[in-house]
């Protein structure tokens, strides 16, 4: 903690000089964008509670309904986004404070490489949470810092197609290196020791996705008499279009994250598909080649005609996701995988991804006042993902008492009526309006 505090107080030239972005940089930006997103996205991927390595390695240690626990444990550390806006006023900027906190985020992942092979300790569960939990705070400290950076980097009239190329690239580079663990993990004898080094992996790409950052130019933050931090958290909630937009997209991941939570384990346990391979093909190439074919559609269109008519053909489909897992024991399976599963991960790459990285990027930078931008992407971040959590716990209990296809039912109820406000809402502030005080 003392080396990281010694760090934010350094003035070194590299992270605290500002300057204006021309148009012409754009591209190796964005393509700089490519390889630290992609390095990012295997850590991420490989630690996620509900991802196939982490849920692997924490089912030998807790059951399935716990594993919807600590998803919801791990989602509020959310809350720790409220800090964000201090930190930038504190430090005048933003990527410095990002390299540091995302730095301390990999680091202290690092005890989950020496956790014992034995599943009887009644400590590691314990620790798995506080593990992840910790992780997850600086790592919610640091997002709204980038993603404000990355919003004044790229001009609004270019944020679709951006989005989409950079999620194009991330997707397929991160696909080759999940799929290449996936070949390791079903020859290896002792899958724990794969696991293992799939941890180490993450940490290391997630620590040099840190230092290509550097070289990624902050621009200059906009220069305004700022309220206190706390009428400064009011803004986003007294915004009446923004806090529209908070509530549908909370209810929305609340929907989500009931039966969402339990997908992997599901696919582990349930319906017994433990090829480490086949099962990357699943989680990872079929999303991948689902965005690869249509994210630039959803990206030219959102930039063209608007993220409406985005947000409610994706959130459709998206809608549709439980359905196809309830059909999933009874039906015919293709190579080894039951069909409905093959069309519920094509859906995600097709049709989640567009909406969640092209669509609702592009409202959520409309809606808020760049000014402000740090704290009105916080106070979304934060609303979802407490939903989330509140998602999860509900389906936690609904799994305890019911049974994973009553989840799915739930669920599936739940983001049918989620998907109709997307038609309503405003997705952009009105013209010569305030955004910052509506």
């Amino acid at each position: 903690m003392r080396f990281s505090l010694s760090l934010l107080t350094s003035k070194h030239k590299s992270f605290t000089t500002r300057r204006h972005i021309q148009e012409s940089e754009i591209p190796w930006i964005t393509r700089r964008h490519i390889w630290t997103g992609a390095m990012g996205m295997v850590c991420i991927n490989i630690f996620m509670p509900t991802g196939l390595y982490f849920t692997y390695f924490a089912l030998r240690y807790m059951s399935k309904a716990h594993i919807g626990i600590l998803s919801s444990v791990v989602s509020m550390a959310v809350v720790f986004q409220l800090l964000s806006s201090l930190i930038e006023r504190r430090y005048g900027g933003r990527k410095y404070p990002w390299f540091v906190l995302v730095g301390v985020s990999r680091l202290t992942l690092l005890p989950f490489l020496l956790f014992p092979g034995t599943t009887e300790s009644a400590l590691a569960p314990i620790l798995i949470v506080l593990i992840s939990f910790s992780s997850a705070a600086f790592v919610n400290l640091a997002l709204p810092l980038w993603t404000s950076w990355v919003y004044g980097t790229i001009p609004e009239r270019k944020a679709g197609i951006f989005w989409a190329i950079r999620e194009r690239g991330v997707l397929t580079l991160t696909l080759v290196v999940m799929l290449l663990l996936g070949l390791f993990m079903d020859r290896a004898p002792d899958r724990l020791m794969v696991v293992r080094g799939a941890f180490a992996l993450g940490i290391i790409l997630g620590i040099m996705d840190i230092f290509l950052h550097v070289g990624i130019p902050e621009p200059p933050s906009i220069k305004s008499k700022k309220p206190s931090f706390f009428q400064e958290l009011q803004l986003p909630l007294r915004n009446v279009h923004f806090r529209n937009w908070v509530i549908v997209v909370s209810f929305w991941t609340l929907s989500v994250s009931i039966s969402g939570v339990f997908s992997v384990a599901y696919m582990l346990e349930d319906l017994a598909l433990e090829n480490f391979f086949i099962n990357t093909l699943l989680i990872m190439v079929l999303p991948t080649l689902g965005a690869i074919l249509f994210l630039r559609l959803w990206g030219k269109t959102t930039d063209s005609i608007g993220p409406r008519p985005v947000l409610l053909i994706c959130h459709a489909f998206w809608a549709s996701v439980p359905m196809w897992y309830m059909l999933a024991p009874r039906a015919a399976r293709i190579i080894s995988i039951p069909w409905p599963v093959i069309v519920s991960w094509f859906i995600v790459g097709a049709f989640v991804i567009g909406s969640f990285q092209v669509a609702r990027q592009k409202v959520s930078t409309a809606l808020a006042p760049p000014e402000y931008r740090t704290v009105f992407v916080a106070v979304l971040t934060i609303a979802s993902m407490v939903a989330g959590g509140i998602g999860a716990l509900m389906g936690s209990f609904l799994v305890g008492s019911f049974g994973i296809q009553r989840c799915f039912l739930v669920s599936l109820i739940c983001r049918v009526a989620g998907v109709f406000p997307f038609a309503f809402i405003a997705l952009a502030p009105p013209r010569g309006g305030s955004q910052a005080n509506l």
